[in-house]
């Protein structure tokens, strides 16, 4: 009679066992919830930064020169020489099609050039909230972001 009051004890104290929230949905469905929460909370952050960045420039704190930009924006030679190009035609800008000419060595088109424009535009609007290029017409120019930029880099060699 003993052990069965032992048992009988032993049995109300023991803690319920629960399940996980990864057992109640699955775990796939957990941790594709899970990583939509972590992107969402990066965006958050990003936003943040970008205001950050935004009063440091604003205020002269913060100065984006050549490298920093080049570095964001290009992903290969290719951008490199279309940004080249894009600041040799000055503020009166340059159509994609005699950027796709002067670069016949990259065998790229017209088509092709506006594309990695626009991806470049859109890599350094999603860093810093600011474009490298601007459309004039028919025709791309660098921003005057992007033209200061490049006279700071020229500035700190001098």
């Amino acid at each position: 009679m003993a052990m069965a009051e032992k048992s009988a004890q032993n049995v109300g104290s023991e803690p319920r066992k629960r399940r996980t929230q990864a057992q109640k949905v699955g775990r796939l469905v957990y941790i594709s919830g899970l990583v939509e929460r972590i992107l969402k909370e990066i965006a958050h952050l990003r936003i943040g930064q970008r205001y950050i960045i935004e009063g440091l420039s604003i205020g002269g704190y913060l100065v984006f020169d050549k490298p920093f930009i080049e570095h964001v924006v290009c992903c290969d030679d290719v951008d490199q020489a279309i940004l080249v190009e894009l600041h040799h035609a000055g503020c009166g800008g340059v159509l994609p099609k005699d950027i796709a000419h002067a670069l016949n060595v990259y065998g790229l088109n017209r088509f092709q050039v506006l594309r990695r424009i626009q991806h470049m535009n859109k890599l350094l609007e999603e860093e810093i909230a600011q474009k490298v290029a601007e459309k004039q017409g028919h025709k791309w120019a660098l921003t005057s972001f992007a033209r200061e930029a490049w006279g700071s880099a020229k500035e700190g060699l001098i």
